[in-house]
């Protein structure tokens, strides 16, 4: 893969990081003064919070990517996901989230993420 191919990849994800967010924090605005009111319950509610904006962008992943390829990052970058026979797109979408996954592809000897690698997938340029 060509420096292009990671560029790309970069851009796809920051578009949908983008998207995402403006939907996760959104309700945000409206939740933010009563959690920061309830003086008792603050970190629970923010731990909560967190874990469910953890949670739509696992979805947000997992369901675009498992039944159409793609996201809308994706899409603009003209990038695809293909399955390697057996991909797992759940682990596709959960592994996005481990420590350093952002810069695996420099810590494999053929350049892939490790959320390719453990979800038996991989990224293709269809431009």
């Amino acid at each position: 893969m060509d420096f292009k191919f990671y560029i790309k990849r970069l851009m796809a994800l920051f578009i949908d990081f983008y998207f995402v967010g403006i939907f996760v924090t959104l309700p945000g605005f409206f939740i933010w003064p009563k959690i920061l009111n309830d003086k008792e319950n603050v970190m629970l509610f923010i731990i909560v919070y967190q874990f469910f904006n953890i949670l739509i962008y696992i979805l947000y992943w997992y369901i675009l990517e498992k039944y159409y390829h793609t996201t809308l990052g994706k899409k603009l970058m003209k990038l695809k996901v293909v399955d390697e026979g057996e991909g797992n797109y759940l682990i596709r979408s959960i592994c996005k989230f481990l420590p350093l996954d952002i810069i695996s592809f420099l810590l494999t000897k053929d350049g892939r993420f490790w959320h390719d690698i453990f979800s038996r997938t991989t990224v293709i340029d269809i431009s």
